[in-house]
């Protein structure tokens, strides 16, 4: 029996070569699986998890030998976590499993009938592909904003395709990337954190300079230039519902670029390149719980012991809910990239309210005339603060009518129209799809006003009126 902490620790799954015919988990691996990845309640709570492994492969056998023992000179260990204030051990399973693409495939087939969803499909694979090998309904049910979830995979390539190294320095040689609006330099050190922006575009040759003496490197809004980020976070934000944004972090090696602190966001830790050493805080207070604004810097002596303390390494995922505090630093041998995908910003019940009660008392004061007869003349003899502490029945009676009308207010909450506001917000603030092929054929990209040689003239014009039927391009999206 094993450990297992209070965050989620999960290790990818290692395909074993098989029976081709076998194309799905059986019942009894699947409980096993299942058994195997528990999560535990609480910081202070270990559960004993199962270990299941398959017999031994020659796959099996060869990542064994593979696997390399901790360096003399390193004193945390990227598997075992020795500086990890909560004990827990990772369970490594061999065992086959359906891949996300695959399960996206399924589900289309089983769909019969009517227009599909391709989007709404794109998206749902997408998500299960950052959170393999959980599940949808478990990542929901159990973990979303309310741990943290470590997800080894052992692979360094799972992440290919998002970014790089060499792609940050193409697009610092090939596109005007400006300091402070698109990119920071900053560093951490002796408790100190320091921002050393100059003015001006960020030339290749500063920005690896800056690098080179220590300096971390945040590339603030990537989507803008690389078009691999821009495609996976605009169909990554059709699954979360809200505006879906990214950073880039480059580190060289034995530096920190951030003093620890927490966000204002949920945030999902791809690690790219290298490895990087991450520990997490719990929310020290109910009123830091899913916080609404980002902290300042702490020092370290204000946030307590962690709760994880971990090592990433390329193809790893790290999520942690919104409030959560962290700090990172790289190992002696090897600089670290990783984006930092974040989603729920200002995207919470209490933002809702905030557009629907102001319309609610707007209606209210419009339809309703107990809204608008005038308060008693008297009412600063019994009310306020200062005769909050003397009982009296023109007290009594005053709260009870107020509360007469806001269960009046209430009964006639415009609560679609509040949406429709915060889908409006949604729309402005999210990124313009990537189209496909399909798509553009079907807008002025591809089939707008163009020169026509033969004619010498302008073809392919469209005249529109205030009676033209349009059609959106897809939902949300009439780009």
């Amino acid at each position: 029996m094993e450990k297992v902490s209070a965050f989620s620790v999960y290790r990818s799954i290692k395909l074993v070569p098989g029976k081709k015919k076998k194309k799905s988990l059986s019942k009894t691996a699947t409980k096993r699986l299942r058994d195997a990845v528990t999560f535990a309640a609480s910081p202070e709570r270990e559960l004993d998890v199962p270990t299941y492994q398959e017999p031994k492969t020659k796959d099996t056998k060869k990542s064994k030998k593979s696997s390399k023992s901790p360096r003399k000179n390193e004193t945390i260990s990227p598997d075992k976590d020795e500086n990890c204030s909560c004990s827990h051990s990772e369970t490594e399973l061999h065992t086959p499993s359906i891949s996300p693409t695959k399960r996206a495939k399924k589900s289309k087939q089983k769909k019969a009938g009517g227009e599909k969803d391709v989007v709404g499909e794109k998206s749902r694979q997408s998500f299960e592909s950052l959170i393999y090998p959980v599940t949808v309904k478990t990542f929901y049910n159990e973990v979303w904003e309310k741990k943290p979830l470590l997800l080894r995979r052992h692979n360094p390539h799972y992440h290919n395709g998002w970014f790089s190294c060499h792609d940050l320095d193409q697009i610092l040689r090939q596109k005007v990337v400006k300091f402070t609006e698109n990119l920071d330099v900053t560093s951490y050190r002796d408790g100190k954190r320091q921002t050393h922006n100059p003015e001006g575009r960020a030339h290749a040759s500063n920005v690896w300079q800056f690098y080179e003496d220590g300096c971390s490197v945040r590339m603030l809004n990537p989507q803008v230039f690389s078009n691999d980020i821009w495609e996976k976070l605009s169909t990554l934000q059709e699954w979360f519902g809200c505006f879906t944004g990214a950073n880039i972090y480059l580190t060289p090696p034995g530096s920190q670029g951030f003093a620890p602190h927490y966000d204002d966001i949920d945030a999902f830790i791809l690690q790219l390149e290298g490895k990087k050493r991450w520990r997490l805080y719990a929310p020290r207070s109910e009123e830091e719980v899913l916080p609404l604004f980002s902290s300042g810097n702490f020092s370290q002596d204000e946030i307590g012991e962690a709760i994880l303390d971990t090592w990433l390494e390329a193809g790893d995922c790290l999520y942690f809910p919104r409030g959560y505090i962290h700090q990172a630093i790289t190992s002696e041998d090897t600089h670290s990239l990783h984006i930092t995908v974040s989603a729920n910003q200002k995207n919470t019940w209490g933002d809702y309210f905030k557009l629907l009660l102001p319309v609610a008392l707007e209606l209210a004061l419009e339809e309703n005339v107990e809204f608008r007869k005038s308060i008693p003349r008297d009412f600063m003899d019994f009310m306020g603060v200062v005769n909050s502490s003397q009982p009296s029945e023109r007290r009594e009676e005053f709260v009870e009518h107020v509360q007469r009308l806001f269960r009046g207010l209430v009964d006639s909450l415009p609560v679609d129209a509040a949406c429709d506001q915060m889908a409006k917000r949604f729309v402005h603030d999210s990124l313009p799809p990537v189209l496909s092929k399909d798509e553009k054929s079907r807008t002025v990209s591809a089939r707008g006003e163009r020169w026509d040689p033969v004619s010498a003239s302008v073809a392919g014009g469209a005249a529109f009126s205030l009676a033209t039927e349009i059609r959106l391009l897809r939902k949300r999206c009439a780009w």
